[in-house]
């Protein structure tokens, strides 16, 4: 039922040969150091909002979680169709996708971001009174003053328990599970908020050939490392293979133990990219999702 899926690369291809990478090899560093992540955490607790203390059962609706990637261009048409025939009864936009979404027409239900730097928290340029704001509590300090007033919850971003430990006060605060991502963060939000049926859009985990890696246009930034062929599928004739980064892919091998923080979610994903493979591979073998 649970066995593991094979990324077949993350089977890097370097030079002509395949190199075997076991799950959990790179880890996706902390852009802040640690001690600035907890005074900003501590700051967010205290900002005067309220907190995501607590789960809510299975709502029965459908959710869609919009990220950036650039298949959201080519599956626009199918998240319009599906809140036009009321399968999708709310939607969650993931940082760039909130603006994006709101020049097509559609108004998010949630906006989520867990960017702890100062130049990200005009991430949502366009602040509306009818969408709520789930902030991570170690986004930038400047972030609460900008929303007051606004319809805001600050939810709290597990980083590592051991970290917690040597933060007196935060041992048993409940923290939002997941992997290394404001989308994949995204996923157990929406699944606390009773979202356990959740349809994904623009999770790609995949850089395209003409270099872009957000359907917002958006070229890799310098400190992500050069795109590389990875592999996803059954090792055999039918694998497809895409480009991606080590910081990419490293939210893709984290996917699985993500959706394991959430029990009972049902999940798909749309479109033809690396998270987007995996995830259907990932149910083949098992995954009970």
């Amino acid at each position: 039922m649970n066995a593991p899926l094979r990324l077949n690369a993350i089977n890097i291809r370097a030079d002509g040969e395949r190199q075997e990478l076991p799950p959990g090899t790179y880890e996706v560093p902390p852009v802040a150091p640690v001690d600035q992540y907890y005074r900003q955490k501590e700051l967010g607790r205290n900002s005067g909002f309220p907190q995501l203390l607590t789960r809510c059962p299975d709502n029965g609706h459908t959710v869609a979680i919009v990220g950036t990637g650039v298949t959201l261009e080519d599956t626009f048409d199918e998240l319009r169709e599906g809140i036009e025939k009321g399968q999708i009864h709310a939607v969650c936009a993931v940082k760039g996708a909130y603006d994006w979404l709101l020049t097509r027409g559609i108004v998010p239900n949630f906006a989520v971001s867990s960017e702890p730097r100062q130049d990200r928290v005009g991430v949502f340029r366009q602040l509306r009174d009818d969408v709520q704001y789930l902030f991570a509590s170690h986004c930038h300090p400047d972030t609460w003053e900008r929303f007051r007033g606004r319809d805001v919850v600050v939810w709290h971003c597990e980083l590592k328990p051991s970290w917690d430990s040597l933060h007196p006060g935060w041992e048993n605060v409940p923290h939002v599970k997941g992997g290394s991502s404001s989308g994949l963060r995204a996923i157990s939000l929406m699944w606390l908020y009773g979202f356990y049926s959740q349809r994904l859009f623009g999770f790609d985990c995949t850089v395209a050939h003409d270099g872009r890696w957000k359907v917002t246009g958006e070229r890799l930034p310098p400190e992500e490392s050069p795109p590389i062929p990875v592999s996803a599928g059954t090792d055999g004739p039918g694998e497809k293979e895409y480009l991606t980064t080590l910081g990419l892919s490293a939210q893709v091998q984290s996917l699985r133990m993500q959706l394991r923080h959430c029990p009972g979610i049902r999940i798909t994903a749309a479109g033809d990219g690396l998270l987007q493979e995996t995830l259907k591979n990932g149910k083949a073998s098992g995954w009970p999702v």
